[in-house]
């Protein structure tokens, strides 16, 4: 597994999702799961010139409108959050311009730019727009053995652990014998219970058979500690 995401659009990607789990020091079998549905806003509403305002006098959170844009918000917020939209141009504008920084990004996690983690809401968008995401759930000390199909958009590694009390979260990674990659300070759910991985779905597909190790680290002012090392022993796509 490499260190990016990429993912490929495709006009017609399939429904279908595939998960492979493994307990501690063994090997996952996969598994495939129903798309997700919601219903989403078409896009930003515009206010009306006629109530246009300088400054909002209760102007709404950045939080809040990206889980508006993510559509997290409940029926009832949400259309109280429009109305406020209509009416006041200054959220508005900032809501679109939230909306393009956090479209920005994703796209170059898409194309394999950034190396990423990903948090809940981003999976969950990523499966909204029916992505074929191939996921391997490992406990500490566990290995897997992986792979990556032709059709498969996107690749997760799901790294479970005990995260309650860490400030901090540092991901190492080594291929095979190769020199060691570190990712400091990676956003995290202190109450998920994993860390989310995205490598480059087509950066794996590249690669011969290979094994990769990854660690993750606690950091704090008095040093560093292991939460868990985990095994994806990487073999290509049968006829690839």
């Amino acid at each position: 597994m490499g260190d990016t995401l990429a993912t490929c659009t495709r006009p017609d990607p399939p429904a279908s999702r595939l998960t492979e789990t493994s307990p501690a020091g063994s090997v996952g079998a996969g598994a495939t799961r129903p798309k997700r549905k919601r219903s989403s806003s078409a896009g930003w509403p515009r206010a009306s010139a006629s109530t246009a305002c300088a400054r909002c006098t209760n102007p709404v959170t950045d939080e809040t409108l990206l889980a508006w844009w993510t559509g997290e918000l409940a029926a009832p917020e949400q259309d109280a959050l429009e109305e406020h939209l209509l009416s006041c141009p200054a959220c508005a504008d900032r809501g679109k311009g939230l909306a393009a920084v956090a479209a920005g990004v994703r796209g170059l996690v898409r194309t394999g730019e950034l190396p990423t983690v990903l948090l809940p809401a981003v999976v969950e968008r990523l499966q909204q727009e029916d992505r074929r995401i191939r996921e391997y759930r490992v406990p500490p000390g566990g290995g897997v053995q992986c792979t990556v199909g032709p059709d498969d958009d996107v690749v997760l590694a799901r790294l479970e652990a005990d995260l309650g009390g860490v400030s901090q979260l540092d991901l190492v990674i080594r291929i095979d014998d190769g020199p060691e990659q570190r990712l400091p300070d990676l956003p995290f759910d202190p109450a998920g219970g994993e860390l989310v991985f995205a490598p480059s779905a087509d950066t794996l597909r590249a690669l011969p058979a290979h094994v990769q190790r990854m660690r993750l680290l606690a950091v704090d002012p008095q040093g560093e500690r292991v939460l868990g090392e985990y095994t994806f022993d990487h073999t290509p796509w049968p006829g690839a």
